[in-house]
């Protein structure tokens, strides 16, 4: 609440990308430019190059929000909290074990080899596998971390192998 630089309006991009150049626009201009772009894509018939990508919504926002994106809008791409969270965990973890459970034995191992799951910073039982991979990494157990961004697991880890989205 009390970041200087917290954003508090609307602002569109002015310069090349990463030159840090905006300009202040009215809510009503950003959602006019927003949905302009998503007719874009609907009308070209390329609605899923849009991701609708939210947090935790709480009651039925969540669902009423998905089938306005997948019935309305016509694109299941969507994002959540579990999409940068849990997934990629569970994923491994059902290939592997055919369920998702938090069988981290990181006490004993000899090499962790990560997808995405930033245990690091958040995680569903964040605190117990974050000293355990703490003090692994302190005690030179090899962390190997696939992730598309560089995340804190992925800054601590021996190696950092950047994922390009779409690839």
């Amino acid at each position: 609440v009390y970041d200087p630089d917290r954003i508090l309006y609307p602002l569109k991009r002015v310069g090349p990308r990463g030159s840090g150049q905006w300009k202040r626009i009215s809510r009503d201009n950003a959602l006019g430019d927003i949905a302009g772009r998503m007719k874009k894509l609907r009308d070209a018939g390329t609605p899923e190059k849009f991701m609708f990508h939210y947090g935790r919504m709480k009651g039925s926002d969540s669902s009423t929000l998905k089938q306005f994106m997948k019935k309305g809008y016509g694109s299941s791409t969507i994002g959540n909290h579990t999409s940068i969270c849990e997934t990629a965990k569970w994923t491994s973890q059902e290939l592997v074990w055919g369920k998702h459970y938090d069988v981290n034995d990181l006490s004993r191992t000899k090499f962790i080899l990560n997808f995405g799951c930033n245990f690091f910073e958040a995680h569903t039982s964040h605190v117990p596998i974050a000293q355990r991979g703490a003090e692994a990494v302190g005690r030179g157990v090899p962390l190997v971390t696939f992730d598309v961004r560089l995340s804190n697991t992925a800054a601590r880890s021996r190696e950092w192998i950047a994922i390009k989205p779409g690839t």
